[in-house]
């Protein structure tokens, strides 16, 4: 058994993420495929690693926006 921390279907296509420690992933990955291949479904991994995450960056015209959406429902 590969101890993975989580398992999702990911979209619509035929795809299925697994999260897991680093010195895992490889055993995550060759059960994954396994599984698969085991039941005439041909299947491939690739493995990477999580980002640093993400920033959200606003446009001044954005936040113009923004705030004329927000002021124009307030009578002014």
């Amino acid at each position: 058994i590969a101890p993975a921390t989580g398992v999702t279907v990911s979209g619509a296509g035929p795809a299925v993420l697994a999260a897991c420690l680093e010195g895992r992933r490889q055993a995550v990955a060759g059960a994954m495929v396994d599984a698969f291949v085991d039941r005439g479904v041909e299947a491939r991994a690739y493995q990477t690693r999580l980002g640093r995450g993400a920033e959200v960056y606003r446009s001044n015209s954005s936040a113009r926006s923004a705030n004329r959406s927000r002021t124009a429902g307030d009578g002014t």
